[in-house]
């Protein structure tokens, strides 16, 4: 997939820490029902964005 070991490592590390971060950015959303709404656009936004940034052919 990523001949070059950096873009290798550095796509790995993204991945390793935003998959971390994301159960306490949707706890923090999810805390106020006034944001709900929005947490769910937001996450419908960066589904989105990720499947299609990762079905690009150029990878």
């Amino acid at each position: 997939m990523l001949s070059n070991p950096i873009n290798t490592l550095s796509m790995s590390m993204g991945l390793i820490f935003g998959l971390a971060g994301l159960p306490h950015i949707l706890m923090r959303f999810l805390q106020y029902q006034m944001l709900l709404k929005h947490a769910v656009q937001s996450f419908m936004l960066l589904v989105i964005l990720v499947t299609s940034l990762l079905s690009d052919e150029n990878l």
